[in-house]
């Protein structure tokens, strides 16, 4: 789990792999270079698959049906020309439920830029500084010391937002 070989579920079952590295695995590319990743992976499922996504930074990057994943196991070649992550999503059609798989993240860093997204990290701010007025404990002692613990992660978020290096 720390190294972040991991996936997330409530249906179907995922094996993936990136260019043979399990998720959490951080690809190292020279400035000006790209990265060509083949995505593979093994999958079980008793609901039927609505679609099985590669999400790049945020936003579909590749969206396949189940007859043409089946035929190889692997997704289109994903080409990465920036620093980021990728991951693997399947969502059933299950109309009963949301069902879906998720697997951890793969990261990229190409050259010395990180991709620090400054939208995510004002996201993070903004939920901390809503949430930090929504406490109310009747110990004082306990709200300072609360407080200060919300105040630790208003610096961090603002820290993050600072060193933001897109959108």
């Amino acid at each position: 789990v720390n190294a972040g070989r991991t996936v997330v579920t409530n249906g179907p079952l995922i094996r993936p792999i990136a260019n043979d590295e399990r998720p959490g695995h951080v690809f190292r590319v020279p400035a000006g270079e790209e990265l060509e990743v083949d995505v593979a992976m093994n999958l079980t499922t008793r609901d039927p698959l609505g679609y099985l996504d590669i999400v790049h930074n945020g936003r579909v990057a590749a969206s396949v049906r189940l007859d043409e994943w089946a035929k190889t196991g692997h997704f289109p070649p994903l080409k990465i020309k920036q620093s980021g992550w990728f991951l693997v999503r399947v969502v059933t059609q299950n109309t009963d439920t949301y069902r879906f798989a998720s697997s951890a993240p793969w990261y990229v860093e190409i050259g010395d830029t990180p991709h620090v997204s400054r939208r995510s990290a004002q996201f993070f701010l903004d939920w901390v500084n809503e949430r930090a007025g929504m406490i109310k404990l009747a110990d004082p002692d306990h709200q300072a010391g609360v407080q200060r613990h919300w105040e630790m992660g208003r610096q961090f978020w603002q820290g993050v937002l600072d060193r933001a290096t897109v959108d």
